[in-house]
């Protein structure tokens, strides 16, 4: 938990508390995935069902400032996005900070497409195709 926390202060605007990444969610354990290297964690993608909303719902994608430029958060997305198709749920949510335009064009590079807004947030979201949950 610490490396997590570590992690996490890079950002300090976003940065969550401990019992944040501690709470339990619906399928927070199944769709959420770390970044390992050497036996360490470098970065994480945390996700929820939403399944009211027919949708997963990512709430944090971080990878560790050192191993930025290296594609790996793409990496991390493309297997978190395999996952979903695989449980056949047909949309993806999340949140980004308006003034974090590196991660707005990292979502729209990943097939994101903005939604709304929510005070300093935009909403966006990347449709998976016709799926239907299992």
């Amino acid at each position: 938990m610490e490396r997590i926390m570590q992690i996490a202060a890079e950002t300090p605007d976003e940065c969550w508390a401990e019992s944040q990444f501690l709470m339990e969610l619906p399928g927070k354990w199944k769709y959420s995935l770390a970044l390992l290297h050497r036996g360490q964690v470098i970065g994480y993608l945390l996700a929820s069902d939403k399944e009211v909303l027919n949708s997963i719902h990512i709430h944090k994608l971080i990878v560790d400032y050192q191993f930025r430029s290296l594609r790996l958060g793409e990496k991390l997305m493309q297997t978190f996005c395999q996952k979903v198709m695989e449980a056949q749920i047909p949309k993806i949510t999340l949140k980004v900070a308006q003034i974090n335009s590196g991660a707005i064009r990292f979502y729209i590079r990943m097939k994101f497409q903005h939604i709304g807004e929510e005070g300093a947030w935009f909403w966006m979201a990347r449709e998976m195709g016709d799926q239907r949950r299992k």
